[in-house]
């Protein structure tokens, strides 16, 4: 089983939606991406007010009945908070 470890960010650019949200099954399931694989989905502020912004949008929405939230990339949901 290989770990996955702690690693210093790839350098580059922030990408302009650090969350991205998808709508499914008639709009009754929100899918929340946290969109900064470059970092293992450290959340930093930004991305902390845009999470914050979408979920107060899907609560509003009286559709949605389940929001789902997943990190894009193939290491891990997030590493938790953005030291840098």
């Amino acid at each position: 089983m290989q770990q996955l470890g702690y690693r210093k960010p790839v350098s580059g650019t922030e990408p302009d939606q650090l969350v991205l949200v998808e709508y499914v099954s008639s709009g009754r399931v929100a899918i929340i991406t946290l969109n900064r694989p470059h970092a293992d989905n450290a959340i930093t502020k930004e991305l902390a007010a845009q999470m914050i912004e979408i979920l107060e949008t899907i609560a509003a929405r009286s559709a949605v009945r389940v929001a789902i939230i997943i990190g894009a990339g193939d290491r891990g949901f997030s590493f938790g908070g953005d030291l840098y």
